[in-house]
């Protein structure tokens, strides 16, 4: 029996349940079971981090349910495979919050237009330019120098230290929320578009990936599905995918975190234990049960749920 993260990790014999023997490794300080799932999961882990990964790189749920079903004989029903986006990712979720990733002195800041429901919502986000690893994300319903100082603060938080430069476009609110969390000690770059040596067409090749991914999704239908998905595909693109100029390896890897996890199996099985907010999300509510639900809703970000 070896564990899911890694299997080098020492295991051993941890009593039985329900006729089947548990083990426990020793390292990681979780119990397995030999079914390779969760004691309240009726699959195995290994197939749900399959669905994860398929989905997060741009496939449908019908588009995995029809795979599943041909290569390993599974039906899936498209409520349980949004069920496992929506609860992995979470899970995955809080165990990347508690990480400190080694990234560089040069960061890019950046915001982009997300169709949710019928109104336009704005997505922030901030990448290191060394590591490629996307420090922070955010989700507004509008612009400002609030919530621009939001993000900023978010990654200064999850690096554990101030950059040397931050290259922004020429949003107005970036000047004075630099300042604000920064003080004078960053040097402040605006892009003079994708042509000059300032630009920031680093973040926006992801951006222009989230456009791509939700036309296959057609649009989130709500604040509280977008936000856990955009985190998803931030995990994804910092943990799971590999990246051609980092030399077929992930940010991740080359900010000094991915040692312990493998893909979404391996931050689905870290993230085990962890709490997660309580939220009551169905696939496919109807209109008028997503505007009673996002009524109090404000901004919904896993860093709030650290």
């Amino acid at each position: 029996m070896q564990c899911s993260i890694n299997p080098k990790h020492k295991v051993f014999r941890w009593g039985k349940q329900a006729g089947r023997q548990i083990y426990y490794c020793k390292d990681c300080k979780k119990r397995i079971n030999p079914s390779g799932s969760f004691k309240w999961v009726h699959y195995p882990i290994g197939r749900i981090a399959e669905a994860l990964t398929l989905y997060y790189n741009g496939m449908s749920f019908s588009g995995i349910s029809n795979t599943f079903k041909e290569l390993h004989n599974l039906p899936l029903s498209k409520s349980t495979l949004w069920q496992w986006v929506i609860r992995y990712t979470l899970q995955a979720g809080a165990y990347i919050n508690t990480l400190k990733p080694q990234v560089g002195d040069e960061w890019y800041a950046d915001e982009t237009v997300i169709d949710i429901g019928k109104e336009k919502w704005w997505y922030w986000d901030i990448i290191d330019e060394h590591t490629r690893y996307l420090l922070a994300t955010h989700l507004s319903r509008t612009r400002g120098i609030e919530k621009a100082k939001k993000v900023l603060k978010m990654a200064k938080a999850r690096a554990g230290k101030t950059p040397l430069m931050i290259r922004t476009d020429v949003l107005e609110d970036y000047f004075k929320a630099i300042q604000s969390v920064f003080g004078f000690k960053v040097i402040h770059s605006v892009s003079k578009g994708f042509s000059s040596s300032s630009n920031i067409n680093l973040i926006e090749r992801f951006h222009g990936s989230i456009k791509q991914r939700t036309k296959v999704i057609r649009d989130f239908k709500s604040p509280e599905t977008a936000s856990i998905i955009l985190d998803g595909f931030v995990a994804h693109y910092n943990f799971v995918k590999p990246h051609r100029t980092l030399k077929g390896v992930t940010p991740a890897f080359i900010a000094d975190i991915a040692q312990k996890v493998r893909g979404w199996e391996g931050l689905i099985c870290s993230g085990e234990g962890k709490q997660l907010p309580a939220l009551n999300l169905t696939y496919r509510t109807n209109p008028q049960q997503r505007n009673e639900r996002s009524k109090d809703f404000h901004n919904l970000n896993l860093e709030d749920w650290k």
